[in-house]
């Protein structure tokens, strides 16, 4: 599991606030509701966009890391009545969740492959894969680039249903 203190609130870097109140700090569920519900959403988002996969997704470290994150907000509040689903929230409230992470992130993908673009030394692949049990094939991008500091980038840059039917030919591709 990694962790991090870094400035960046790009999708590449995983954040985990592994800080523990202080022990005379007590929360009633108001609290802990405003206090985990949007770290909750920005983790799952974050984690979400890192790795589009289908349902091999159970396989992925990203999830065992939300699933932990949650099993620990269960064991520190244990002698809370602490009810997870009340941590969720409406679609409509994720929806605008997501829109503004989402132009937040462009901003801040702008500027971070600026430098990469000018230099030309960023590479655009696409990935493919097919989910077998919905019967539903998958076309993402993928970025990959190297920044002054000799430090290696990959993320996923999009990601949409591929028709099925149609054969996985560049021309087809590139439509």
């Amino acid at each position: 599991m990694a962790s991090g203190n870094s400035t960046s609130s790009f999708p590449n870097t995983i954040f985990i606030n592994d800080s523990s109140p202080p022990a005379t700090t007590t929360f009633n569920n108001e609290q802990l509701k405003s206090k985990f519900k949007f770290t909750i959403l920005d983790d799952i988002n974050r984690k979400k966009d890192v790795n589009f996969r289908p349902m091999s997704i159970i396989d992925d470290p990203s999830l065992r890391e939300i699933c932990t994150h949650f099993y620990n907000l269960g064991a520190k509040n244990a002698n809370r009545n602490m009810d997870i689903e009340t941590l969720f929230q409406s679609r409509q409230t994720i929806s605008r969740s997501i829109i503004d992470q989402a132009h937040h992130y462009r901003v801040e993908l702008t500027e971070l492959i600026k430098e990469s673009i000018q230099n030309k030394s960023l590479t655009i692949s696409p990935d493919m894969w097919s989910d077998r049990y919905r019967q539903i094939s998958y076309l993402g991008l993928t970025v990959t680039y190297v920044d002054l500091h000799l430090k290696y980038y990959k993320f996923s840059m999009s990601c949409r249903d591929f028709p099925v039917e149609l054969s996985k030919a560049g021309e087809n591709i590139s439509k």
